[in-house]
């Protein structure tokens, strides 16, 4: 949907995200990614490298021109938060920041240890580690068998 929104600033024919055209061509990719995963590695692969691309081209322009734009009278007045000028403030939401990064961390630790946990429940380490990338495709198919219709 927030691609679609985005792109309806610049082609009217996708609005807010909401017009039928938005949501027939959000359909198309959805189901798209799925059947080319199936098809194999190679072809995800590349879709993949063409959304990595996609979503960090404008990102880095964005921050090009951030850079041109960047103004340090606005960037100290935004930096104490509206309040006295006090390092307690500061302190505050560094903190806030940091639990949110640890709590974050963790979360990401613990998809980790639980896609590698279970995958020794599937398989033994000696058929885990002969597994070509991506590794979870193959644990997959040791549990629901393999894939069909692609060719």
């Amino acid at each position: 949907m927030l691609i679609k929104a985005t792109l309806g600033q610049f082609f009217p024919v996708f609005g807010d995200a909401t017009t039928p055209v938005a949501i027939l061509v959000a359909s198309v990719i959805v189901w798209r990614v799925p059947v080319l995963v199936l098809c194999g590695a190679k072809e995800a692969a590349a879709l993949n490298a063409i959304a990595t691309v996609a979503k960090t081209l404008p990102i880095a322009i964005f921050i090009f021109v951030l850079i041109a734009g960047f103004r340090a009278d606005i960037v100290a007045l935004n930096f104490w938060g509206g309040e006295s000028m006090s390092f307690s403030g500061v302190a505050s939401r560094v903190r806030n920041t940091m639990q949110v990064t640890t709590l974050v961390s963790l979360g990401v630790l613990c998809l980790l240890v639980l896609v590698t946990m279970l995958s020794y429940g599937i398989l033994l380490r000696p058929d885990l580690a002969a597994l070509a990338n991506p590794s979870m495709a193959g644990v997959m198919e040791a549990i629901v068998g393999p894939r069909v219709g692609c060719s």
